[in-house]
């Protein structure tokens, strides 16, 4: 077995973890009284998710042959878990999500998968493929940008029930390290190389997160006049993700630099957003979609030896903000399509249920049709 594929499978093994500790971190998302979903439902989304990729991958020639078809399959698995977030917010059955999660995969993630790394097999030029290491266009930008489609659809819906996704707990702060040292042994593996590059990675996922959270909790300073720990977790994500694309590619002071930018945007619109719709799910969108989309473009000017700053070209800015752009707008164009029969999925499905439920507690000789009845206000 040679070195890249060894990495591979560490890189995959480290990509499905970030899923039960992203629960960890999200778990007002997951663990609601009212929710049909639990631990197994995340598997069977997740699960699910990855067999459709896995599908489409040998589907396509020269694609399942690569080190990188399983790390991108544990990808899949992340992806559809931030996507679904929102829907379990809402309680819905599992089944109609499955669904979803699965025609999302296939409509949104794979094309964007194969795109980016492994646009030969499909006729492109790989030189003019946007500069992603870890993914973030087709996890972060495609899953923020659907969570964003869903947030402005449902928002009537969605606004009722707050959730408070951190808290200044040791589980949760032992999740976000675990997070940042996971997050870092991903990257690492998918540079499929142990070289000077692997120092330059973990320099970058080191410092990002570090000066991310900075500028989250002064931004929370700024605008609630508080200071709490929560906020830390917080901007450790938006730092991970932000530096998720560039980290092989950045000197170290752009990646700090990055990770600032991301601290600061993403504390903004979070909070803002938190207080203006009385949801913080806003974070979603803005530590997935917004921070993502930052690390991308500023990849553009600041890419070693090909950016602006060192040839004065502007050839990879324009790549790498047109990337951002057709992920997200592809992945908000599918999602608005494939929500309203997700919508009508559910209906249907939650009155079977409800009406198997309502035979199920029929008394002998009563007459199904009235307890029916009695118990439809549930």
């Amino acid at each position: 077995m040679t070195v890249s594929m060894v990495l591979a499978i560490v890189s995959t093994i480290a990509l499905f973890a970030l899923i039960p500790l992203f629960s960890v971190l999200y778990p007002d998302y997951l663990k609601s009284s009212r929710s049909s979903f639990g631990g197994w439902s995340t598997v069977a989304i997740s699960g699910s998710a990855a067999l459709a990729w896995l599908v489409i991958g040998w589907a396509v020639p020269g694609v399942a042959s690569t080190p990188l078809f399983l790390p991108v399959t544990a990808m899949a698995g992340v992806a559809a878990f931030l996507t679904t977030i929102v829907i379990r917010d809402q309680y819905r059955p599992l089944v109609p999500a499955v669904l979803f999660t699965t025609a999302w995969t296939m409509g949104v993630f794979s094309p964007i998968a194969i795109a980016v790394f492994f646009p030969a097999s499909v006729g492109l030029n790989p030189a003019a493929a946007p500069k992603d290491l870890g993914g973030a266009l087709l996890v972060h930008i495609v899953a923020g940008a659907s969570v964003l489609v869903i947030l402005i659809v449902e928002r009537r819906r969605i606004a009722r029930q707050p959730p408070q996704p951190f808290a200044a707990t040791r589980p949760v702060v032992l999740a976000a390290l675990g997070l940042w040292l996971t997050w870092i042994i991903a990257m690492v593996g998918l540079e499929l190389a142990i070289d000077t590059v692997t120092v330059l990675i973990v320099a970058n996922c080191l410092i990002a997160p570090i000066t991310a959270s900075a500028g989250f909790i002064v931004m929370e300073r700024i605008i609630l006049h508080q200071t709490t720990g929560r906020v830390a977790a917080a901007g450790l994500i938006c730092g991970l993700v932000a530096i998720t694309p560039g980290c092989a590619y950045l000197d170290p002071l752009f990646g700090a630099f990055t990770g600032a930018v991301a601290g600061v945007v993403g504390g903004q619109i979070a909070i803002r957003g938190a207080r203006a719709t009385g949801r913080t799910g806003w974070f979603l969108v803005a530590a997935h979609l917004v921070c993502a989309a930052i690390g991308l473009v500023v990849l553009g000017p600041f890419i070693l030896d090909v950016g602006l700053v060192y040839t004065g070209q502007g050839e990879a800015i324009v790549t790498q903000f047109a990337a951002v752009m057709l992920a997200s707008l592809w992945a908000a164009g599918v999602t608005f399509a494939l929500w309203p029969l997700t919508r009508r999925l559910e209906m249907l499905w939650d009155g079977s249920e409800r009406h198997r439920h309502a035979l199920r507690a029929v008394p002998p000789g009563a007459n199904p049709r009235v307890v029916e009845s009695r118990d439809s206000h549930y």
